[in-house]
């Protein structure tokens, strides 16, 4: 009569945790030496093995809580750039040092016998302060040919501060109906590219042409804040003078004829920018037709470095 034996298997061999028995094969059940070992079971023996690798504080094992048979994960939340670190990035990445060209025909259009507004009126009439540094920044970034500018739309939000995405998107839709730029999609990402400063949708050209006025927009505007602490009138006026060539004389009561801005919006601009130590102003008195006693007080308004950008550019604003 044969004796019924018992079989002893002995001590099991370890499983091999691989990529293929977790994903290519995704089996449910490891089968070894004739003893079951669930899948799940063997991913908390994983992660035991994995987790203090990371060492302490690593967000990628974080939250592993092993119940009986199963292993739940916390969601990671990946790190978010803060504004002034956006900012900071782009700027760099477009190294420009000596400042953003922009055109005289951005303030005003026409010829020095004619003068009319230019496209800077209209951010003006809508309280558009959002267009326009919008519209500043990505000139700035523009620094190569074909002068295409591509980030996701929650950039520009955290480099300018907004609150929201969908006021970049409509910005940048205001900026296109004013034929100043070309938009585009890529995925998530948004292709902008520059037209001329004048609105005429021609292709947008570095000027660099001889006689061409233009001033340039120092970098301080960007890094030392000034966009953010200037309001629009402010940042008009500023405009205003540093596309100037020179010394030239701006009567008040032409400011709305040639700039499409009112005389006081010009005296709130100027008051903010000395405000700011942007500029500097020393009364005076000239000789003018215009005034009754022959003589008319006249400031003289000089932008200070860097906005004045190695130019003395001097700006004579007739009062009366």
């Amino acid at each position: 009569m044969l004796k019924r034996q018992r079989l002893s298997f002995g001590a099991p061999r370890p499983v091999p945790l691989s990529v293929q028995a977790f994903g290519r094969r995704r089996r449910s059940r490891l089968v070894q030496c004739g003893g079951v070992l669930r899948w799940r079971s063997v991913l908390a023996l994983w992660c035991s093995v994995v987790a203090p690798a990371g060492g302490a504080g690593d967000d990628r094992t974080e939250g592993l809580q092993a119940g009986p048979g199963c292993v739940r994960m916390r969601r990671v939340t990946a790190p978010v750039m803060s504004s002034a670190e956006t900012l900071r990035h782009m700027l760099d990445k477009a190294q420009r040092r000596l400042g953003t060209p922009l055109r005289r025909s951005f303030a005003q259009r026409g010829t020095r016998h004619d003068p009319k507004p230019g496209a800077l009126a209209k951010f003006i009439a809508n309280r558009d302060e959002t267009g326009l540094d919008l519209f500043l920044l990505m000139l700035t970034l523009a620094t190569k040919e074909p002068y295409h500018v591509i980030y996701p739309s929650a950039w520009w939000q955290r480099a300018l501060e907004l609150s929201d995405e969908t006021i970049v998107s409509r910005a940048w839709k205001r900026l296109q109906e004013r034929r100043l730029i070309v938009r585009e999609r890529d995925g998530r990402l948004v292709v902008v590219t520059p037209l001329m400063e004048d609105g005429t949708l021609t292709p947008y050209t570095r000027p660099a042409a001889k006689g061409e006025s233009y001033g340039k927009l120092p970098q301080a505007y960007w890094r030392e804040g000034h966009f953010k602490t200037l309001p629009l009138a402010g940042k008009a006026m500023l405009i205003i003078s540093i596309v100037q060539h020179g010394s030239f004389t701006l009567p008040l009561e032409r400011v709305k004829d040639w700039y499409g801005i009112s005389a006081d919006t010009a005296e709130i601009g100027f008051r903010a920018l000395r405000d700011a130590g942007i500029l500097t102003r020393q009364p005076t008195w000239t000789l003018s037709r215009r005034a009754p006693d022959g003589y008319a007080q006249t400031y003289i308004y000089k932008l200070r470095a860097p906005y004045s950008s190695g130019k003395e550019v001097e700006l004579r604003v007739l009062v009366s």
